[in-house]
């Protein structure tokens, strides 16, 4: 009751109209500013927010007195080995509670067995979906076959799921049974120590030495690199040298060199053979004159013709 009038004007004060309408009564209460009466558009405002605050009563009244006939409807709970009729209101989680044939389900649940072989039911959802079509739900693996009194007052677990969703065909969750490890975890831990066995008995196919033996191979394959004739060049009296041993390996995988070329001669010596200028092709046979022009135009950037050379 103390929470209706807040929520009530939340509620209508959303309406734009409302807030139009309230804001103009707010307007008029300036007399300087308006032009009618201050009670002009606040008095049938009022009047509409209590017609609609009376409409809104009468519902709750009706919803709260739909909630408690629901509520007091009457379901069997196992309780102390035994089972108990006691109002839905009285249910709490984690009850264990028996739904008969053609009956309402008290709140959401989750199947453990059911009468029916392999722990299969049916039920309907048309007050959800509207759907009045018969869906088939089983029961959890490891509490399908429970069907006796004692062997529930017995079970003892812990249910992990999602928190409540709009998802009415989606449900994840997890049952761990008290005392009992599933089987999931007992083949998960199983691998894991057979995994690090298996790892520890064939260990030694790989020698501790073999690091060791390794980098000695790659120091002594170094000395002998640079003791190599083959690699020695006489002109430059270079020998070849390995400048780090890490590296001997990869000289297996080099077919190709590639040198880069910054643009100067390798060797300052050119021979002219020919060059085509405007589609005519001037070779060396041609004239000496213009042979040597030629020449000359392609090996430098500028030339300057003498004016007495013919």
């Amino acid at each position: 009751a103390l929470s209706f009038l807040p929520s009530f004007l939340f509620e209508q004060f959303r309406r734009y109209s409302n807030c139009f309408f309230l804001l103009i009564a707010l307007l008029q209460q300036i007399p300087d500013v308006s032009p009618t009466g201050r009670y002009t558009t606040l008095i049938p405002l009022m009047f509409i927010l209590a017609v609609s605050a009376i409409k809104e009563i009468i519902e709750d009244i009706k919803r709260h007195r739909a909630d408690d006939e629901i509520n007091h409807r009457l379901i069997e709970v196992l309780q102390n080995g035994q089972w108990h009729t006691i109002k839905w209101q009285e249910l709490s989680v984690g009850d264990i509670v028996k739904v008969l044939n053609n009956t309402f389900f008290p709140a959401d649940l989750v199947l453990l067995s059911s009468s029916e072989p392999q722990g299969m039911s049916f039920i309907e959802t048309s007050n959800l979906d509207g759907e009045t079509n018969l869906k088939i739900r089983q029961g959890v693996p490891t509490t399908s076959k429970i069907l006796e009194t004692k062997d529930f007052n017995q079970f003892r677990g812990t249910l992990e799921s999602e928190p409540p969703n709009r998802h009415l065909y989606e449900f994840n969750g997890v049952l761990k049974e008290h005392d009992k490890h599933a089987v999931e975890d007992l083949l998960s831990k199983n691998f894991a120590y057979n995994l690090l066995t298996f790892i520890i008995l064939y260990n030694n196919l790989i020698p501790i030495s073999l690091q060791v033996t390794l980098e000695l191979v790659r120091f002594l394959q170094a000395i002998f690199i640079n003791m190599d004739i083959d690699m020695y060049h006489e002109e430059s009296d270079t020998p070849a040298m390995a400048r780090t041993s890490n590296l001997n390996e990869e000289l297996g995988m080099v077919k190709y060199v590639f040198s880069d070329k910054t643009g100067t001669l390798t060797r300052n010596v050119m021979e002219f053979k020919k060059c085509s200028v405007a589609g005519l092709m001037y070779t060396v046979e041609e004239t000496p004159a213009q042979s040597r022009l030629v020449q000359v135009k392609v090996v430098c950037w500028v030339v300057l013709v003498d004016g007495e050379a013919s």
